[in-house]
């Protein structure tokens, strides 16, 4: 299966989760960051059953301090 990350196309074996996806390509799951997929933000409680499918696209929206 194919997805896009952050504008990156990736394979993957088996369909998975937003979870197992995240894990893939990041060591540690840090805090201060959201997820959107298909421009829809997924709650951080929903990340372990939600779906990932086919082309979907999978953005990592980082917080940062500023002013």
């Amino acid at each position: 299966m194919q997805y896009i990350l952050n504008g990156e196309r990736k394979d993957t074996v088996d369909q998975n989760t937003l979870k197992q996806i995240l894990l893939e390509n990041i060591d540690q799951i840090p805090t201060g960051i959201a997820v959107a997929v298909d421009d829809e933000i997924i709650p951080r409680l929903s990340w372990e059953s939600h779906e990932i499918t086919e082309n979907q696209k999978i953005l990592i929206i980082t917080a940062t301090q500023g002013g």
